[in-house]
């Protein structure tokens, strides 16, 4: 029983380690869940689950509050700023009908994805 329990043990503090990794080690953490707030909404609008009006209703929200966010020392927090503005830009474009930039969103989705270590789409 105790080796059973052990074994449960060890296996839940992978599982939670896991999660660790999976942060970039050059951004705060603020930055990171914020980051990958605005991510989500953008997959949704990408994936047409959301319009692009609540989308970008939700990003500008999102990035008011990462605005706040004071950028920490020796990380890439103001890169991941800037991508989630130009995010919230481009996706108020498209929601006020310039649809011209919307393969833009695709693109700065990706390299904000590349900066809190998640993979791109297509």
């Amino acid at each position: 029983m105790k080796r059973l329990f052990c074994i449960l043990i060890a296996f839940s503090l992978l599982l939670a380690g896991c999660s660790v990794f999976s942060k970039p080690s050059n951004l705060s953490n603020k930055c990171y869940n914020i980051g990958m707030n605005v991510l989500s909404v953008t997959d949704d609008y990408l994936d047409n689950t959301i319009s692009a009006v609540i989308a970008a209703g939700q990003i500008q929200d999102l990035c008011r509050t990462l605005s706040g966010v004071p950028d920490e020392a020796g990380t890439s927090d103001q890169q991941v700023k800037n991508y989630c503005e130009m995010l919230s830009y481009t996706i108020t474009l498209v929601a006020d009908g310039d649809h011209i930039n919307e393969k833009e969103i695709v693109h700065t989705r990706n390299y904000l994805a590349s900066l809190l270590g998640e993979s791109a789409r297509d």
